[in-house]
């Protein structure tokens, strides 16, 4: 292996899968960037599929290998920041086409360690992994691998079953790293945060049952006699043309307007800062989207968590948020449910408050950023 010469000028290879119009991608790119000494972004690379990157200096290229490989000559490292990129969720053709991706991240580690090249995967999610050829994937990346940490436990407990060959750690979610965490203020008028998914977009549920949960969740809330002067946002967290938020979203404001209700569309922004300072106006919220869930326990809100994949499970353990503020998608949830879930949610009930301890899981995610100091420096 070979040593690229004045690495002190060089920047960094950031893979994901960014340029995908969608908030939790933005977040953690935003985390890697925000990380990375100031002087060394200008000369920093992301792999992406579009220009649909939040605002920074570094540049973008194609997941191309000669792209890649030119990119690497000039680079100090490569980070591949958060995601669920190793996991078994899908099956057939779109199973045989995310195992092409696990393979592209797993040779694009080989390439950087054939450079000399330090190779951190960074706050990332692992699982469910059942078969034997994913856990093998994981174990052959590890070993082009200079450092792996999982963002909860039950990723952490993942990625152990496939023994890596390099150093682990466990860690958290990229995403307070790259924004401001500031304690609540005191008492305000109740804003309650939506951000839905369309669940078929991601392989586990069909259209029509998906407009059928949103659509009673829409009505009951509309007829909920909480007697609170509610304000709703509705947020889109994913825009762009490619499982877009855009219909789900449009679904839900539509009749909570017109059964009078006060909802507001609030849609896909490309900077995090700007869509986390948004939701740090909600006082509680419900999400269907995984970084929705941990955006919204950063902003401190009352929350339940709409669980259509492990991930969200494991996030919703994490922080400690009890079973009955989850509403698991293959239940089928009812209107009764849902009328339960909002009581709840808008009454003192301690079990809508995720319980962790806020202070260690922030403490977490800085060993990120202690992984990656380290490299940028050395």
């Amino acid at each position: 292996m070979t040593q690229p010469a004045d690495r002190e000028e060089k920047g960094w290879l950031v893979a994901g899968h960014y340029g995908g119009a969608n908030t939790g991608d933005d977040v953690m790119l935003a985390a890697v960037l925000r990380c990375i000494p100031e002087h060394q972004v200008p000369a920093t690379n992301v792999i992406a599929k579009s220009d649909t990157l939040p605002a920074s200096l570094c540049s973008r290229v194609d997941m191309r290998v000669g792209e890649v490989w030119a990119a690497l000559k000039q680079s100090r490292g490569l980070v591949m920041g958060g995601g669920t990129h190793f996991q078994d969720e899908f099956s057939g053709l779109r199973g045989l086409r995310h195992g092409r991706y696990m393979v592209r991240y797993v040779l694009l580690a080989m390439l950087a360690r054939i450079r000399g090249l330090p190779v951190l995967w960074l706050g990332m999610g692992f699982g469910p992994i059942t078969r034997a050829s994913t856990q093998w994937l994981v174990r052959v990346g590890s070993r082009f691998c200079t450092a792996i940490t999982a963002r909860d436990a039950a990723s952490m407990a993942e990625l152990e079953k496939c023994r890596p060959c390099c150093e682990i750690r466990l860690a958290f979610d990229l995403a307070p790293l790259a924004l401001d965490v500031v304690p609540r203020g005191g008492a305000c008028d109740a804003v309650l945060g939506i951000c839905p998914v369309y669940f078929s977009d991601t392989a586990v549920s069909s259209r029509a049952d998906d407009a059928a949960f949103w659509t009673t969740f829409a009505d009951t809330l509309s007829n909920w006699p909480g007697g609170l002067p509610l304000k709703i946002k509705v947020f889109e967290f994913r825009g762009g043309d490619r499982e877009a938020d855009t219909e789900v979203c449009n679904l839900l404001v539509n009749r909570l307007q017109e059964a009078g209700r006060d909802a507001t569309y609030i849609r896909y922004q490309m900077e995090p800062a700007e869509v986390f300072a948004e939701m740090q106006t909600c006082t509680h919220f419900i999400s269907a989207r995984f970084h929705g869930v941990l955006l919204s326990w950063m902003a401190e809100c009352r929350q339940i968590a709409v669980v259509y994949h492990q991930k969200v499970h494991d996030l919703a353990d994490e922080i400690g948020l009890a079973d009955v503020a989850r509403w698991p998608l293959e239940k089928n949830v009812s209107a009764e449910e849902i009328t339960h879930g909002l009581d709840g949610l808008f009454s003192d009930h301690p079990d809508y408050l995720p319980s962790a301890d806020r202070t260690e899981i922030l403490e977490r995610a800085e060993i990120n950023r202690a992984f990656l100091d380290v490299h940028a420096l050395g």
